[in-house]
């Protein structure tokens, strides 16, 4: 999932909470004798609360006029090289870090700076006492060539002139607090906290960050003039754009299928994180319910509300979909004589027009089990392993199946999972057959 984080040297977006948008496809081609093909699947729109998930910048070297190089300046950040004289030149080995406070990994693939300033040059490294550019630097111990990253040279190009390439990967992170932002490097663990509402270096703290096992990267700094430069003065601030790629290998929220029908699970796997739902034998006056469709499991490590469910295209209202917490009983209110108890906990989303009752609350999720992978699902206490059925992780049913022998039913607010039940409440048909494509979007924020 791509992120673009913009700064000056700061964020681009302001984005408030973490939004996640499921897109489900109905493909209905509804006849006297129909069958219905819902897929499912994860069209992501992830926005990341600035205060918990964004990468964070901290500040650590000073520069020559007694001030740390990274500084608040009102509304942003800003880098303050200082002021420098022909011939002069000056390298800080830490100018700043930038630490990853998110529970996923981060890889980051380009650092570019506006207007392209000359006489600079900036490095991704992993001690803060040892400078890379041994150009412009008089000490011994400098930084091994393994362990740092050239990233501008002024311009984007290395010293033969070629573009630059990297990529330096960050380790997932332990959170942060309104005061306190924790950094590790799989050893050691230091606490940045605020001096003029910048995050500041822990003295105490790691200073080396080892590539994939620090949440956290020194970013060096050289500020240099030659003879003959126009220019006397190489000042701050800069404007910097970060890329990279969450590292997400499951998804954060994943769906669960239950029952068999017709010798086989209802649901089937396509490509991606994506499902396909088949319901066969469709006909006038009738009524079809599917009370355990599938399961929706927040694996993510938040709660989630799904605060909405949006169908487009279902013109004569056939569907209905209910969130609720039993498999095995119904939902809805359809007059039917089918067997099984009525649903107390339950939520109605759409009856023909997209409605709800009240919001369903996911409680935080349990992510995935570190020997094989498996969804975890359940409740604090009371947790299941869902394990796929069969064939590779692309094969048509390597589905996540739920596990017969648990408690299965879901808890608002406490459990991370909640049953979808899908019904199709057929009247008469406006003509002999119709093709209905209708899209249902599942619309979820953190609680």
């Amino acid at each position: 999932m791509k992120r673009g984080l913009l700064s000056r040297f700061g964020r681009k977006k302001d984005f408030k909470k973490w939004v996640i948008s499921l897109l489900v496809i109905l493909l209905l081609i509804a006849s006297i004798n129909a069958a219905v093909f819902i897929s499912v699947q994860t069209d992501s729109q992830l926005t990341i609360p600035e205060d918990i998930h964004s990468l964070q910048l901290m500040a650590a070297d000073w520069n020559h006029d007694g001030r740390r190089v990274l500084q608040r300046d009102g509304d942003r950040l800003k880098l303050d090289l200082g002021e420098w004289s022909i011939g002069e030149s000056k390298t800080y080995p830490a100018a700043f870090a930038i630490v990853n406070p998110a529970e996923r990994g981060f890889t980051i693939t380009d650092i570019s700076l506006r207007a392209e300033p000359e006489n600079l040059r900036m490095y991704l490294h992993q001690n803060m006492t040892k400078p890379c550019n041994e150009e412009y630097v008089n000490v011994e111990k400098t930084e091994n060539e393994e362990n740092h990253e050239l990233i501008y040279n002024e311009g984007y190009v290395d010293k033969e002139n070629q573009p630059i390439h990297f990529e330096w990967e960050l380790a997932p992170g332990d959170g942060m607090t309104e005061n306190e932002l924790t950094y590790s490097n799989g050893t050691e663990i230091g606490t940045a906290e605020k001096e003029n509402d910048v995050w500041v270096h822990d003295p105490q703290g790691p200073r080396e960050a080892v590539q994939g096992e620090a949440n956290f990267v020194w970013v060096e700094m050289s500020v240099f003039s030659k003879e003959g430069d126009d220019t006397a003065t190489h000042r701050g601030p800069i404007e910097i754009e970060i890329d990279g790629e969450f590292e997400d290998p499951q998804p954060n929220v994943a769906f669960m299928g239950s029952g068999r029908r017709d010798g086989g699970p209802v649901i089937r796997a396509l490509e991606g994180n994506t499902i396909e739902l088949n319901v066969t034998d469709l006909k006038e006056n009738r009524t079809v319910v599917i009370s355990d469709a599938f399961a929706i499991v927040n694996a993510g490590p938040t709660e989630l509300n799904i605060t909405d469910i949006k169908v487009e295209g279902d013109e004569h209202g056939f569907m209905r979909v209910w969130l609720h917490s039993d498999p095995n009983k119904l939902a809805g209110d359809y007059d039917l004589d089918l067997g099984r108890e009525d649903e107390d906990n339950r939520t109605l989303y759409y009856d023909g027009e997209s409605t709800h009752e009240d919001e369903w609350t996911l409680g935080e999720g349990f992510g995935y089990t570190e020997e094989n992978g498996n969804l975890l699902y359940g409740k604090e206490g009371d947790q299941t392993t869902a394990t796929r059925t069969a064939g590779y992780p692309t094969a048509e049913y390597n589905l996540w199946m739920y596990d017969e022998e648990a408690n299965n039913i879901a808890e608002k607010e406490n459990s991370n999972f909640v049953w979808v039940e899908i019904a199709y409440v057929m009247e008469e048909l406006p003509e002999e057959s119709i093709d209905v494509h209708s899209t249902i979007t599942f619309q979820f924020s953190s609680a």
